[in-house]
């Protein structure tokens, strides 16, 4: 008489009812749906960069209008919404139509944030008028502006008149960062990525890092030991803190956009 273990009858068993849960998930139709993201498909709401801040019970939206490479846009657009799915306009929190041709900032309005820090919101956008372009080290005045609000649909004040920039870079994709400890950091990119502590009272920078207006570069795209994928160019850093680590996630174009993340124990690293 063959003797079979409990070890081999406890297999045979747990492969049976694998078998036929499998065989059960394969007879069932295949659930589908399809769905159409109106911010991309809907011209009269197209945006790039879009950031997202919920505020109550709703979400906001804001980034990059339409024409985004033609010339100028008509400003800072905001978007509200009660389910991330249905937008609806909130308000131009910049009104480029209302500006004076001689504004600084009234030019093309790339990569808008909000963010609430200390009961404040504080928006950032990058613009400028066009200058000569050679490449990063495009010599026009697009750079930084830093505006706050005490509502995230009412009027923002300009904090820094001259606006900031990276010494011979152009300067793009900033965004706000607040530490614990009341201490805030803006990063942004020129010919890779950089950082500095930053006053939100007035604006200014409180670094001073040899030429670079205030800036300390993080790192660039074509560093030793980067991987291939960061090579072509990398921006659009954003600064989250999580388990006592912080964590930086960025775009990449050279295989097509992709993110990457880096993680430092240090808001500005390593």
């Amino acid at each position: 008489m063959n003797i079979i273990s409990l070890k081999t009858i406890l297999a045979v068993g747990f492969l049976f009812v694998a078998v036929s849960l499998q065989a059960q998930k394969e007879s069932q139709p295949v659930q589908s749906f399809r769905y159409k993201n109106p911010i991309t498909h809907d011209f009269s709401q197209s945006m790039r960069d879009n950031m997202v801040l919920k505020v109550g019970q709703r979400w906001y939206m804001t980034g990059t209008s339409q024409p985004i490479w033609s010339g100028q846009n008509p400003g800072v657009r905001l978007m509200v919404s009660d389910d991330l799915l249905n937008w609806k306009d909130a308000a131009w929190i910049i009104d480029a139509s209302k500006l004076p041709k001689d504004c600084p900032y009234n030019g093309r309005f790339w990569a808008p944030e909000i963010h609430l820090i200390k009961r404040t919101f504080y928006l950032t956008v990058n613009s400028g008028h066009e200058g000569p372009k050679t490449g990063t080290q495009r010599r026009d005045d697009h750079r930084i502006w830093i505006f706050s609000s005490k509502e995230i649909d009412g009027k923002y004040t300009l904090l820094a008149a001259n606006g900031l920039e990276i010494d011979k870079f152009f300067t793009n994709d900033a965004t706000l960062f607040a530490d614990d400890d009341g201490r805030t950091y803006l990063y942004c990119n020129g010919d890779g990525l950089y950082q500095a502590e930053i006053d939100l009272q007035t604006g200014k920078l409180l670094n001073d890092n040899n030429g670079l207006n205030g800036f300390a570069k993080i790192i660039g795209p074509k560093d030793s030991g980067n991987p291939d994928w960061m090579y072509a160019g990398i921006e659009g850093p954003f600064v989250i803190k999580r388990h006592g680590s912080y964590w930086m996630f960025f775009s990449s174009w050279t295989r097509g956009y992709e993110v990457g993340v880096m993680q430092a124990e240090s808001p500005v690293g390593p």
